[in-house]
């Protein structure tokens, strides 16, 4: 037996967004050693038009959320701004991955036969499958925004490992 969209993506999500709350506890004791104000850290960017680190945070967050509100979920947890510090963060990455370890089966299960209109900003739209949207669109998105992150942490000197980048999910 094949294994199911529900099968396929919940564990994905789950141990990536661990993978994120573990990385920011990481860079929390990182930075009780080695103090960096708050603001400067949450404003740290890779390139000057990258988005900043903040904002590499919350996109990450969203896009799991955000996928579940698409494929119909009305509680979603969207957050619509950045958070403020790390520790907002982590509770932000745990509470996004409990809510997404909660959904019912049917929710991607049914996704396929779903459709879903993804606008931009400049207002044109691209049409998707529910299927094609994780595929195509949410995952793509949400591991480069998580990777970003990890690299801002690490062009900050944070020691995060592949291990710990993963969701404590290879083994030792």
């Amino acid at each position: 037996m094949s294994p199911t969209p529900h099968d396929q993506y919940v564990p994905l999500f789950s141990h990536a967004l661990e993978g994120m709350a573990l990385s920011l506890e990481t860079a929390e004791a990182f930075f009780r050693e080695h103090p960096v104000p708050v603001d400067q850290l949450m404003k740290t960017r890779i390139y000057p038009e990258m988005f900043p680190f903040e904002l590499q945070l919350q996109i990450s967050a969203s896009h799991p959320a955000r996928l579940a509100e698409r494929l119909g979920v009305e509680n979603a947890p969207l957050h619509e701004s950045p958070p403020a510090d790390l520790a907002e963060a982590i509770a932000r990455m745990r509470a996004v991955k409990a809510f997404m370890e909660a959904l019912p089966r049917a929710i991607f299960d049914e996704a396929g036969n779903r459709e879903i209109v993804h606008r931009f900003h400049s207002g044109n739209e691209v049409r998707f499958n529910g299927l094609g949207y994780i595929g195509e669109w949410v995952l793509p998105n949400f591991f480069f925004h998580k990777t970003v992150a990890y690299l801002i942490l690490r062009s900050l000197g944070v020691p995060v490992t592949k291990k710990i980048y993963m969701g404590d999910h290879l083994p030792a």
